[in-house]
């Protein structure tokens, strides 16, 4: 997968695509299956996050550990395998994109959107963590489009 992408960047939005079917419902089975562990590890990132927004400083490296931590707290390791599969064939590019924001109000509402995704687990509330992923992901696909 990674190879066709690198060879054909539209496929970035395809990418993007599936991440939307695949990552909308691993928030919802995490809200659902999250341990405490798995809450805990969740709100050190959006700490992370939160504190890069505050100092100016770029989050794709908590934003990466944000989606994994979802996969991984959904309990599903074949989910789990797929969600970091995709993030490795597209990591160049998501870099590329997180910094860019960072360096916009958009910025805030990255974060504001992981907090949501977040806040619905952490209440165990799947519809609203399921919501709240295709939500963000919506936005950074719109966002992506303008780097392909």
């Amino acid at each position: 997968m990674a190879e066709l992408v690198r060879l054909e960047r539209e496929r970035l939005l395809d990418v993007v695509e599936v991440r939307k079917g695949l990552e909308s419902w691993t928030a919802f089975y995490a809200a659902e299956r999250a341990l405490p562990e798995d809450l805990r590890k969740m709100e050190w990132v959006i700490t992370g996050m939160e504190n890069n927004l505050e100092n100016g400083e770029t989050s794709e490296s908590f934003d990466v550990s944000f989606h994994v931590l979802v996969a991984k707290a959904s309990h599903n390791v074949v989910w789990l395998h797929t969600i970091q599969s995709l993030f490795n064939s597209m990591k160049q590019f998501q870099q590329t994109v997180c910094r860019a924001i960072s360096m916009t109000p958009e910025n805030k509402v990255l974060y504001s959107q992981h907090r949501r995704i977040f806040e619905s687990i952490l209440k165990r509330d799947a519809v609203g963590a399921r919501e709240a992923m295709l939500e963000h992901l919506t936005f950074t696909g719109q966002r992506s489009s303008a780097y392909v």
